[in-house]
């Protein structure tokens, strides 16, 4: 606050008089500061409040002041007209001067903006997902060479699991994407160097009993071939083994129920052995379990039947182990909610563990697990050693409490997939609690929630060294806790929702957390102290001679539980960063010139190699009026000087404009939007990479804008108004149809609701102790065709349960008891999210050309449910569509939605055959005539 006042002292002759003068003038421009800042008054929203959806404030002042309004350090030219819409922290700065130019005095109103997605977490930052991953080029991939885990021989028609690492000459994984391809499989993508597919060989690709294929890399091929056996003999199993067992080489086992191994026995499985288990099926491990699989003899633990998986393997006791070497483990995980039944366990998920670690310890060396139903581990006091491992495609890695977790040259990857869709599910890479912990030279990355995340248990320690994250949701490095150490030491997180965390705390010292020669690229934080919630944050962190580049915020500090950036809690020293903030000002700003090449020390691929470029959009068309917003590229690896890529934007009468883009060192990420703006003539454009000398093109190298929208159609909108009846008495029961008059009923906007103070409408909820069960809502909405959408999608914010009727008939009902309900009828549990929007399909069959009637039941938790809350979105998902174009002497052929299948035949009624263009836009050649149709699923 500012304050100019002009004060008049008279002379008082008194002891001390000097001190109390001196008070009375500032006890004076004290309160006229206090009385000039009340007359700011901003409307529409509070300081220090966290609210979803737009904000609208309004300044209220007097008619002669000069206001300067900023939003976020940006001036704001019409404050009349500020509507802020972006889930962010945001600042909302209001100047006020005299009409002679001096300032008088000033606010500052502080809040979050919540992303619906997200429902109640992370406060402050968008829903997002990481962009789609580039390959690398062929410089990049030169000095590398496949290293294969596949079982020597499959039973005939069995499918086939593989894993994959790309190896550099000192036998390293490169942190290299590469697509590889084979007229064999499909192309299937390393991420940072490891991956795994399924094989499925058919009958003709068998030759002398070999199914051979080679897979190609840029500049090198990799032949490989798997013996199919004709007939297979399978030992069958079950029960206790007691004493030791012995399953030689090239063994064939069938574990038809669970399997025990007391203390003091042994099974040692030999090399090459297939391993498959009936549905459910666990093993109970009191003893120990040898695995003597190689590089080139793999075990395979597998489903007999892959539609139906197989339980886990649960080491039980501190005598139990399993150690296991060059072994594939698959489609484990049978039972959804595991442990729901087996209680005495900490866990964030309820769904099986391929590996169940009771206090026993588990080996993995040279081995991969993948496509897992569940969790990949859990541990209670074990012992987990991962080194040269590849876990993939699980619905996370699992929580480890206690006992001690060492990884080592391995890869965490997909967690369950990387689909672009945004979650947050607990599908973190690793959980970890008390205990020490280290992980190093380690990939980790494409999960929903977090990458390493050490959060609440007992005090303990985590070492993350040479560990790059990438394509995580929430954090990669996630510290807090009780008494949690957690050091990272020559770690990248990239495009990741943030890098490093000092998170919330149980304890008056914790976590403390050191980042030292760590590089934090394009996150929406680079460094964080506080997590996003309002919660205790004591800790420390100490982030020093890293590199913060490209993130959202390269550091942030501020916290919801007082509003304060805690700059005492933080030494952020002798780094690089985009942008040096105020609160930290001993760090150098990164020029990209000269920094550059300091980059080079976290790659182990060639550091003057050229990186691979594409479109860094996961699909590949879009509508026409998005063109405006531009487009990112993006690389296969951050660049460590400035790349030039340049571009065309065409359509089918020409190039329209051409360009380049420069993307800086330090930099993965960067926007083509400098182009002529093309009239709005109907056109289908396109946008198109050019071969560069200082990139090579390895992703999607065009981008199609087409000329209408075809994404879904908003028929409802959030926000809505809404009549509404509020009394406890239940409607007349024709109040769901197109006659009904509705006009004695209240009406307001959405959310409708009472008791969490961000209600656009207020409706009467009943007595404190004695709440009205249900509240009912009705809208009227037109529709002009409605065979134009191919189903409907409704999305219902409800607390706490909602029915839906559309027209007169139930379409949607959440968290309420099946059959018929009463006025009466309580939900019976109180919804676990009082912003989450809830969301399912109805057929586009409900509609009605003309007036529609969505008429909504909102039926509170119980008597005493302190809360009611209701908002609802309707979507129109549209018929999809099958589009030609043509660009000079390129016919491209483009649908819109991307679950369907494309067929093609040589005449209009067929035969029908699956086609092999499958990806959008596609390029259609050859002078034969074929037909296409788009099949719905």
């Amino acid at each position: 606050m500012n304050s100019v006042c002009l004060v008049r002292l008279a002379a008082v002759q008194r002891p001390h008089g000097r001190l109390n003068v001196a008070f009375r003038v500032t006890l004076l421009v004290l309160m006229l500061g206090a009385a000039a800042h009340a007359e700011i008054v901003v409307e529409g929203i509070a300081d220090r409040a966290v609210v979803t959806g737009a904000v609208r404030p309004r300044v209220i002042g007097a008619a002669n002041s000069s206001d300067l309004v900023r939003l976020d350090g940006k001036t704001i030219d019409a404050p009349a007209d500020l509507e802020v819409t972006q889930p962010d922290y945001h600042e909302l700065e209001i100047l006020r001067s005299t009409p002679a130019g001096v300032l008088s005095e000033s606010r500052k109103v502080r809040f979050v903006i919540r992303a619906e997605e997200r429902g109640n977490t992370e406060w402050g930052l968008p829903a997002w997902v990481p962009p789609a991953v580039i390959p690398a080029s062929s410089e990049e991939l030169a000095d590398g060479h496949l290293r294969w885990l596949i079982p020597p021989a499959m039973p005939a028609g069995s499918p086939i699991p593989v894993a994959v690492w790309l190896e550099g000459t000192d036998g390293q994984t490169l942190r290299a994407h590469a697509e590889l391809k084979s007229n064999a499989h499909p192309t299937f993508l390393l991420r940072r160097g490891s991956g795994s597919t399924v094989l499925n060989a058919s009958p003709s690709q068998v030759v002398d009993g070999l199914f051979s294929w080679t897979t190609t890399l840029p500049g090198q091929s990799s032949p490989q071939s798997v013996r199919i056996e004709e007939r297979t003999e399978w030992v069958r199993v079950s029960g206790t083994l007691a004493g030791q067992t012995s399953w030689n080489d090239n063994a064939r086992v069938e574990v038809t129920d669970d399997l025990e191994i007391p203390v003091g026995s042994t099974i040692s499985i030999g090399a090459g052995s297939l391993i498959r288990m009936a549905p459910g099926v666990s093993w109970k491990i009191f003893g120990r379990v040898e695995v003597r699989g190689t590089r080139d003899r793999a075990v395979l633990f597998t489903a007999a039947n892959p539609d139906r998986p197989w339980g886990g393997l649960e080491v039980r006791g501190t005598a139990a182990s399993v150690e296991a070497s060059g072994t594939l483990w698959t489609e484990s995980g049978s039972d959804a909610s595991w442990f729901d039944q087996n209680s005495g366990f900490s866990v964030h998920r309820r769904e099986q563990a391929l590996f169940l670690i009771d206090g026993g310890q588990v080996v993995l060396r040279d081995c991969a697990a993948f496509d897992g139903h569940g969790q990949f581990g859990h541990g209670r006091n074990g012992q987990l050693t991962l080194e040269r491992c590849l876990i993939q495609r699980f619905l996370t890695g699992g929580e480890f409490n206690g006992g001690r977790v060492d990884i080592q040259n391995s890869a965490l990857i997909e967690f369950p997939s990387d689909d672009g869709i945004f979650a947050d599910g607990d599908n973190d890479a690793i959980y970890l609690t008390h205990g020490d912990h280290v992980i190093r030279d380690t990939v980790i990355g494409w999960a929903r929630d977090d990458g390493i995340d050490a959060g609440s248990g007992g005090a303990g320690s985590v070492t993350a060294s040479n560990v790059w994250a990438e394509g995580i949701f929430h954090e990669a490095f996630a510290w807090s806790g009780q008494g949690r150490r957690a050091t990272n030491l020559q770690c990248v997180a990239v495009h990741c929702g943030q890098g490093f965390e000092c998170g919330w705390s149980e304890g008056a010292d914790s976590p403390r957390v050191e980042v030292s020669h760590c590089l934090s690229l394009e996150n929406l934080s680079g460094v964080r102290f506080g997590d996003n919630y309002d919660w205790t944050y004591n800790g420390f962190l100490r982030v020093t001679n890293s590199f913060l580049l490209g993130n959202h915020r390269d550091v942030f500090g501020m916290n919801w539980d007082d509003w304060t950036w805690r700059s005492s809690q933080m030494e952020i020293r002798g780094n690089r960063m985009t942008r040096v903030p105020g609160e930290h000002p001993e760090n150098t700003g990164w020029d990209p010139a000269v920094d550059g090449g300091r980059l080079a020390a976290f790659v182990n691929t060639a550091a003057s190699a050229r990186v691979g470029v594409g479109f860094a959009a996961r699909g590949r068309v879009s509508p026409r009026d998005v063109l405006s917003l531009g487009t990112e590229i993006g690389l296969s690896r951050f660049a460590t000087n400035e790349l030039v890529v340049p571009w065309v934007l065409e359509s089918s009468a020409g190039t329209w404009d051409t360009g380049n883009v420069r993307i800086p060192a330090g930099r993965m990420l960067a926007r083509i939007q400098d182009f002529r703006a093309p009239p709005d003539d109907g056109q289908a454009y396109r946008l198109r990479l050019v071969d560069t000398s200082h990139a090579e093109i390895t992703g999607a190298r065009e981008h199609l804008f087409l000329p209408s929208s075809t994404s879904s159609a908003v028929l409802v909108e959030r926000g809505s108004r809404w009549r509404y009846r509020d009394n406890n008495e239940a409607p007349p029961t024709d109040w769901l149809g197109g006659e009904f008059d509705a006009s004695a009923w209240s009406e307001g906007p959405a959310e409708l609701g009472f008791g969490d103070g961000d209600e656009a409408t207020q409706v009467q909820g009943g007595p404190t102790n004695a709440r009205f069960p249900v509240t009912w809502f009705r809208r009227e909405f037109e529709i002009a065709t409605p065979t134009a959408w191919r189903s409907l999608e409704i999305r219902v914010r409800r607390d706490d349960g909602a029915l839906v009727y559309l027209n007169g008939t139930e379409v949607f009902r959440s968290n309420l008891p099946s059959g018929p309900l009463a006025p009466g009828t309580y939900a019976g549990q109180s919804t676990s999210s009082e912003t989450e929007f809830f969301s399912g399909t109805i057929p586009a069959s409900a509609l009605r050309a003309g007036r529609n009637v969505l008429g909504v039941q909102i039926h509170q938790a119980n008597a005493t449910s302190g809360d009611l809350s209701f908002d609802l979105e309707l979507l129109g998902i549209p018929v999809p569509t099958l589009s030609w174009f043509r660009f000079g002497a390129e016919a491209l052929l483009a649908w819109d939605v991307t679950s369907n299948t494309l067929e093609e035949g040589p005449t209009p009624s067929g035969p029908w055959f699956r086609s092999v263009l499958q990806e959008s836009p596609a390029t259609v050649e050859g002078p034969t005539t074929r037909f296409f149709r788009l099949v719905s699923h």
